[in-house]
């Protein structure tokens, strides 16, 4: 019925809806049939009606973010785009949650027309934004997958690793669908650390007096340790790529009156 009710275009509010679903706005005869079959002899309710009855009660509650001039992954209108949105409203995590399913679409269209140009995506707190029941490994290891196939980048944001998935092995799948890990502060992180392998080193052992050596030997050790994951400032991470990894700080950039110059002005507009 979705697909028959919006063969022209999407839907653009539930009153379109429901426009559409009185005036059987079809594409053949036979979606014409399907909608108008009356399937309740005392009221005359048709298909198509009990069709948009069964579905307005939960679209209601997303009037507010419905408009004319709506947007779409594929017509974004400007080089950037934002949704900002507060996962702990219900109604915003579930407009998250719908997002999530129409960049799926959108990759399957991408990929139908061949369409390899650049885009990035990028989800802060994506595991709030899916639907509770869900594991949130299981919806973002096939994005990952298809959007690198379609030429796209994603990049999946959340608080910790257990928040992607409780199960082990899905946590795992989802660590290694990306192309790339980055990570800061800690409190377990001996899954990320794993990410980045292990090295030899030699230990060795000497006299508590004296220049001599007694005993020497090789063990595996984290390229990454631990513990300078779990006491990392708020501005160090990390990042593990193919094997290689790397440390990095992120700093916010400094303000005006932090660059000003003793007679008040900004250091740009002095060396101007």
């Amino acid at each position: 019925f979705r697909s028959a009710l919006q063969h022209a275009e999407p839907v653009r509010s539930v009153v379109d809806l429901q426009e559409r679903a009185e005036r059987i706005d079809s594409r053949d005869r036979y979606d014409h049939r399907m909608l108008a079959k009356v399937v309740n002899e005392k009221s005359g309710e048709t298909a198509a009606e009990r069709a948009v009855g069964s579905v307005v009660k939960s679209l209601r509650r997303f009037e507010g973010w419905i408009d004319e001039d709506g947007w779409t992954f594929d017509d974004p209108e400007a080089d950037v785009t934002i949704c900002p949105l507060i996962p702990v409203d219900p109604t915003q995590a579930a407009l998250g949650d719908l997002l999530l399913l129409e960049l799926r679409s959108y990759i399957a269209r991408r990929l139908e027309r061949e369409d390899y140009s650049p885009v990035l995506v990028i989800v802060d707190e994506f595991p709030s934004l899916v639907t509770p029941g869900n594991d949130p490994a299981d919806v973002a290891a096939p994005l990952f997958e298809t959007l690198r196939s379609a030429g796209g980048g994603l990049i999946l944001a959340g608080q910790n690793v257990e928040g992607f998935s409780t199960d082990p092995a899905m946590r795992a799948r989802v660590l290694n669908s990306g192309a790339a890990i980055a990570f800061g502060r800690q409190k377990s992180p001996k899954e990320l650390v794993d990410l980045a392998g292990t090295e030899l080193r030699m230990e060795a052992s000497g006299a508590a007096t004296g220049e001599e050596l007694k005993s020497g030997r090789a063990q595996h050790t984290y390229r990454i340790k631990p513990q300078d994951v779990r006491e990392a400032s708020a501005a160090q991470f990390w990042i593990v790529q193919g094997g290689s990894h790397a440390a990095f700080r992120a700093l916010p950039n400094a303000s005006a009156d932090a660059t000003a110059t003793p007679d008040g002005k900004p250091a740009e507009d002095q060396a101007a």
